[in-house]
């Protein structure tokens, strides 16, 4: 059984815009300030916290699309993350 990580704080907000800036204000105001808390608190239960909205934001997306269309998506998002968290660590080969 998880254990209880505190109090999480969701905002009151009227949130509009396109699909895309909805999301990153959901995002910015709600997801990213409680996983910053939660990570000085509990670093382990920030990252739980971020994979499981990780999780099902993709399930949520998958529900959405083809499955080809999801595989095609989740190896272009994933490819692209890896190289961008390689480039930031200095792990990549010249």
């Amino acid at each position: 059984m998880s254990e209880v990580i505190g109090d999480v704080i969701l905002p009151s907000l009227k949130i509009e815009g396109t699909a895309q800036e909805v999301a990153v204000k959901i995002f910015e105001n709600i997801v990213s300030p409680n996983t910053e808390m939660l990570f000085k608190n509990d670093p382990q239960a920030a990252a739980v916290f971020a994979y499981q909205i990780m999780g099902l934001a993709v399930s949520q997306y998958a529900d959405l699309v083809s499955t080809k269309h999801f595989k095609k998506h989740m190896d272009i998002v994933t490819h692209n993350l890896v190289q961008i968290l390689k480039k930031e660590r200095g792990e990549l080969s010249n």
